[in-house]
């Protein structure tokens, strides 16, 4: 999962963005058990985003 997520930010910076320019990111999982692995890959505290 963390190479997705890298994929995703190379993939915005080769057109000037970051993760801060995406929308949404749904994602789906097989086992819930997942969830944490995913929750610690995300990490909202790394996008750098505005608190509202």
């Amino acid at each position: 999962m963390r190479k997705t997520f890298e994929s995703m930010e190379n993939t915005l910076a080769s057109i000037d963005a970051t993760l801060n320019d995406v929308v949404q990111i749904n994602l789906y999982f097989r086992d819930i058990k997942d969830f944490r692995l995913a929750a610690d890959v995300f990490n909202i505290s790394k996008m750098d985003r505005p608190q509202e």
